[in-house]
């Protein structure tokens, strides 16, 4: 498949006032096939699977268990469409400011240095947030991980919901050519208790993400062909899918001696809302947590004709 190939890009426009089960209804995948939606895991459902993925990588589990809670629901207010763009990234970095001004407009704290506020650096894709336009008005939610039909354990699960206030877009990796589709952008939030819960949740994913590394060294690159992904299909909680690899990865061009710009190719359960989303590739080469050098790769983009995902642009660095 070429990197020119165009795919379905897999944001949620939706109306202001259209909820996710509207959008979850009227999915046209799950029209087509009916176990589609049955495909996903709850984030609760997590550790049903954790014997399968424990076959793999003892510490596999715990590592996924950190993706979710650093994965956030981004939407995205497009004032000019009167609608609401919905996607997924993953959080790849958090500062804690102290005595700077807070950047974001609509926060009653801004340009005051009363409060002290965390920058939250979120990896996504630049369909989803690709302009400091789209990062001004874009909302972050963070443990939006449960969903229910009833209002009063909806309304209780919410409360655990934390939401942070996009401001700047750091880097896109579409200066080129569009279809590399990568961005990261900054949110800010005032929340103490989120900040610090965050920072830890961020130390213990890069440790075991290391760790994976080192383990998965000793397997031939490419014999283990799982992929995990974790998004918020529909705009809506958090899903969990598990597929493969299903094609060799695409690799674009050396940026230097041990790491490739590439791209990943699979089949696993996405929709609308899923674009931006984080990647677990068994085996891969360890991506860190860098900008432009040695970013991950988050999904991108359906195939309807063959029924392949691909992922954004990443870097493999080999270390």
């Amino acid at each position: 498949m070429s990197s020119t190939q165009k795919g379905r890009i897999e944001i949620q426009e939706r109306n202001i006032h259209e909820t996710y089960l509207d959008s979850y209804n009227k999915c046209e995948k799950n029209e087509d096939d009916r176990n589609h939606h049955k495909k996903y895991f709850s984030v609760a459902e997590l550790e049903r699977i954790s014997d399968i993925l424990l076959e793999r990588q003892p510490c596999l589990p715990i590592f996924l268990l950190h993706m979710q809670k650093l994965t956030v629901k981004i939407s995205v207010d497009l004032p000019d469409k009167g609608t609401i763009r919905d996607g997924t990234g993953i959080v790849m970095k958090v500062v804690h400011k102290r005595g700077e001004l807070c950047p974001v407009k609509s926060c009653k704290f801004y340009r005051k240095r009363l409060h002290s506020w965390g920058e939250f650096t979120v990896a996504t894709v630049n369909h989803i947030v690709g302009t400091d336009t789209e990062a001004r008005n874009a909302a972050v939610d963070f443990f939006f991980d449960h969903g229910n039909t009833s209002s009063r354990k909806r309304k209780k699960q919410h409360k655990k919901v934390r939401r942070a206030l996009g401001f700047h877009v750091v880097q896109n990796d579409n200066e080129d050519d569009e279809e590399l589709d990568w961005s990261c952008f900054q949110c800010a939030s005032h929340n103490e208790k989120l900040i610090q819960k965050v920072k830890n949740y961020l130390q213990i994913y890069k440790d075991i993400q290391k760790r994976l590394y080192t383990l998965y060294k000793n397997i031939i690159h490419g014999r283990d062909k799982l992929v995990v992904i974790i998004s918020h299909p529909h705009g809506g909680p958090k899903k969990v899918s598990i597929g493969k690899i299903t094609l060799p990865k695409e690799s674009l061009k050396t940026v230097r001696d041990n790491q490739d710009w590439c791209r990943y190719y699979y089949q696993a359960a996405t929709c609308n809302g899923s674009s931006g989303a984080p990647i677990f590739i068994a085996g891969q080469p360890i991506a860190g947590f860098g900008y432009w050098f040695g970013h991950p790769h988050n999904h991108s983009t359906y195939d309807e004709e063959t029924l392949h995902s691909y992922s954004s642009v990443g870097v493999d660095h080999v270390v």
